[in-house]
C-alpha cells in the first residue's frame, strides 16, 4: 500500500466533543496529520485528549454565529502560511470508502485526500473540492450510474478550499451550500468525488457542536428559509428526509462551467486509470461477499501476491470477546456476565467506546488502592496478578494497546524491516493473545510468551499455545538469540527494570527491541519509585534513562511514525540505520 499523505493542511473544526471528536480519531488511527481548531475554554479538555501540539486556539469564543467565525479564521490562517489551499472538515466523520466497482469499501484516508488533491490541482479554476458522503452512493445494480466525480454541485463538510477565492463564509445556516452557489454563480467549478466517499455521521446525531445552537425546534427550516432568501429563485424550501430541506433547482445542473486544464500538465500522457498503488487486503477471518472474494482473485492472479491476514489483529475484539470470557470461564470459576460488565466499563473509562467516558469500575478502584496500599507498607502485594478479575484489565490492555502495535507492525513503512526476523520473545505475555498475534503475522517464525509459572495467566497461555502455536517460558534463560524482543506494558511492572533490560540485552542479544513504556501513569502493579543503581528515582525520570541505556548498547531508534511515539521500535545494525530511517536519540 502506498503512503500517501495529504498536501494541504487539514483543519478540524469541533466544539464540546473533545471526548468524541469522531475525525481527529481516525486520521490519528490513519496516521494523517491534521489540526484541531477550537475554542480557548476548551483547550484543556482537547489537551487532555489529542495534545496540545494538534490544536489551533481561537481568538474568539461564543459568537452565537454557528461554526461561519471559525471558516473564515481557518481561511486566513492557512493563507497566511502560503498554502494554496487547505482542508476543512467537519468533526462527526470516521473514515473514508472507496467506491470501488459497485462495493463500498475502506480506504486509507490519506491516499484519498492526496489523489483528491492531485486531480483538483490538474485544473485551474476548481474553487473547492471534496468528498461525497457515503450515504448518498448510489447503488449500480438499481440502475444508477456513478462517475467518479461530480462536476458543479454541493460539496459538504469534508472540503478542499481555494485561498485565493474572494468569497467568505457568510450567514449562519447552510454555509457550504451559500459558499458552493458563491463561486459556481461567478464562474468556477466545483468538484465533488464520488470515487471516495466520507463516512460522516448524520446531523443532530451527536452531542456538542453547533446541534443545541442551531438545529433545535425550528432550525432546520429557518435554515432552509434562510438560504432561499439569499438565492431567490435559485434555492426553494422544501421537504425530504421527513424535515425541512433547501432544495437547489434542476439539482444544482443550471451551472454549466468549464473545467481549464493547466497547461505545465501533459494530459496526454497520464495513465487512463491509475491506482497510485492502491489494492485490496483482507483484514478479516472470511470474506463474505462473494463478489470481494472474486476481486481478491482477481488481484492474486494479476500480481501473484496478497497479504494474508491476522485475524486476530484485524479482528474488532468486540467480536471475539464473548469467546475470551468462555474459554476463561471453562478455566477457571468466575462470574462471566460480571467481567464483561467490567471490560465494558473498563474500555468506557478509557473513552475507547461511541458512549460518554465513565468512572474506572469500583472493583478495580479497589485492586489498585490495594496495589499502592502495599507499596506504601513496603510490601508490594503481587498476588493482585492473581485476582479473579485482573485479567478483564489485561483484555483491554490488549483490545487498546497491545493489538493497535501489532497493527503498526503491518504498515508499509515498518512490516519490511522486521518480516526475515526467525525468533520473537513477547515478555509478560498477559493473556496470551498478543504472543498469538505475533504467530499470526510471523507464521514462519519461532514465537515464545513468557510468564509466571503457577499463575492463572500463564496456565491460560499455555492453552492460546497449543492453539495457536507458539511457546511458553517461565523466564528469559535458555531462551537464547532472539531476533525480535516486544514489551508492552512489562517494564513498569518490575521493580529494577533497567538492570533487567541489561539483563535481556545480555541474554537474548535481541536485534530489535519493540516497546511500549508507560513509567509514568497510575496503574495497577506499576511503581512510585523504581531502583536505578542502588539509588530510588521517581517513575518520570525512567523513560529518560530507558532510552539512553539502549543508546548505550549500540541501538538506535527507527523512525516508524507511530502515534505519540508508542511504541518505539529500536534496531541494533547502527550501520543500516539511515536505511531504516532512524534516529540519534
Amino acid at each position: 500500500m502506498p503512503n500517501l499523505k495529504p498536501i494541504y493542511p487539514i483543519y478540524v473544526i469541533s466544539k464540546g466533543r473533545a471526548d468524541a471528536c469522531k475525525t481527529a480519531d481516525f486520521l490519528i488511527r490513519e496516521e494523517v496529520p491534521f489540526h484541531i481548531v477550537i475554542e480557548p475554554q476548551e483547550k484543556d479538555l482537547y489537551a487532555a485528549k489529542y495534545g496540545e501540539e494538534r490544536l489551533h486556539i481561537l481568538p474568539f469564543s461564543n459568537l452565537g454565529r454557528g461554526s461561519i467565525p471559525v471558516r473564515n479564521w481557518v481561511k486566513e490562517h492557512s493563507t497566511a502560511n502560503g498554502d494554496q489551499r487547505h482542508w476543512i472538515l467537519d468533526d462527526n466523520m470516521r473514515g473514508v470508502y472507496r467506491w470501488y466497482r459497485g462495493k463500498r469499501i475502506w480506504c486509507d484516508s490519506g491516499a484519498a485526500l492526496h489523489i483528491t488533491e492531485e486531480f483538483i490541482d490538474r485544473y485551474t479554476n476548481v474553487a473547492i473540492g471534496g468528498l461525497n458522503y457515503s450515504f448518498f452512493g448510489r447503488n449500480p445494480r438499481q440502475g444508477h450510474k456513478v462517475p467518479p466525480f461530480r462536476l458543479n454541485c454541493h460539496v459538504y463538510s469534508c472540503m478542499l478550499i481555494l485561498n485565493e477565492l474572494p468569497h467568505e463564509w457568510r450567514g449562519r445556516y447552510n454555509e457550504d451550500t451559500d459558499l458552493c452557489l458563491q463561486v459556481l454563480a461567478d464562474g468556477w467549478c466545483t468538484i465533488q468525488m464520488q470515487i471516495f466517499l466520507i463516512d460522516k455521521l448524520q446531523t443532530m446525531t451527536m452531542k456538542g457542536g453547533n446541534t443545541d445552537q442551531l438545529y433545535d425546534g425550528d432550525g432546520r427550516l429557518y435554515m432552509a428559509r434562510s438560504l432561499e432568501r439569499k438565492w431567490p429563485g435559485v434555492v426553494k424550501t422544501t421537504r425530504k428526509f421527513k424535515r425541512p430541506q433547501h432544495h437547489i433547482k434542476a439539482n444544482w445542473q443550471h451551472f454549466d462551467n468549464k473545467l481549464i486544464k493547466r497547461n505545465d500538465v501533459d494530459f496526454d500522457n497520464l495513465k487512463l486509470i491509475d491506482e497510485y498503488g492502491l489494492n485490496l487486503q483482507q483484514v478479516k477471518p472470511e470474506i463474505v461477499s462473494k463478489r470481494i472474494q472474486g476481486y481478491m482473485d482477481e488481484q492474486i492472479a494479476k500480481t501473484g501476491q496478497t497479504v494474508k491476514p491476522a485475524h486476530l489483529v484485524n479482528t474488532p475484539p468486540s467480536r471475539f470477546v464473548n469467546v475470551f470470557l468462555n474459554k476463561y470461564a471453562s478455566m477457571y470459576p468466575i462470574n462471566r456476565d460480571f467481567a464483561k460488565d467490567m471490560i465494558d466499563q473498563i474500555l468506557r473509562h478509557r473513552g475507547t467506546s461511541k458512549e460518554q467516558p465513565i468512572p474506572l469500575p469500583q472493583y478495580m478502584v479497589e485492586l489498585e488502592g490495594r496495589w499502592y496500599d502495599s507499596l506504601n507498607s513496603g510490601e508490594p502485594d503481587y498476588a493482585i496478578y492473581d485476582d479473579d478479575y485482573y485479567f478483564t484489565d489485561m483484555w483491554v490492555c490488549w483490545a487498546i494497546y497491545s493489538r493497535n502495535y501489532l497493527r503498526t507492525l503491518l504498515k508499509p513503512n515498518v512490516y519490511p524491516i522486521v518480516e526475515n526476523v526467525k525468533t520473537i520473545a513477547d515478555l509478560g505475555c498477559g493473556i496470551g493473545y498478543t504472543t498469538a498475534g505475533f504467530k499470526q503475522i510471523f507464521p514462519s517464525s519461532e514465537v515464545i510468551g513468557t510468564n509466571l509459572e503457577g499463575t492463572k495467566q500463564h496456565d491460560f497461555c499455555k492453552v492460546m499455545a497449543d492453539a495457536s502455536g507458539f511457546k511458553m517460558a517461565s523466564d528469559i534463560q535458555g531462551l537464547g538469540q532472539i531476533d525480535l524482543v516486544f514489551a508492552s506494558e512489562y517494564f513498569e511492572h518490575i521493580l529494577a527494570p533497567i538492570t533487567h533490560l541489561e539483563e535481556i540485552l545480555a541474554t537474548l542479544s535481541p536485534r530489535f527491541l519493540y516497546v511500549a513504556n508507560s513509567f509514568n501513569t497510575h496503574s495497577i502493579g506499576h511503581f512510585n519509585h523504581y531502583s536505578v543503581e542502588r539509588n530510588w528515582l521517581p517513575a518520570s525520570k525512567l523513560s529518560g534513562i530507558f532510552n539512553k541505556t539502549l543508546f548505550a548498547h549500540g541501538y538506535r531508534q527507527v523512525e516508524i511514525k507511530a502515534w505519540n511515539n508508542k511504541p518505539a521500535l529500536w534496531a541494533k545494525d547502527a550501520q543500516n540505520l539511515e536505511a531504516l530511517g532512524g534516529s540519534d536519540g
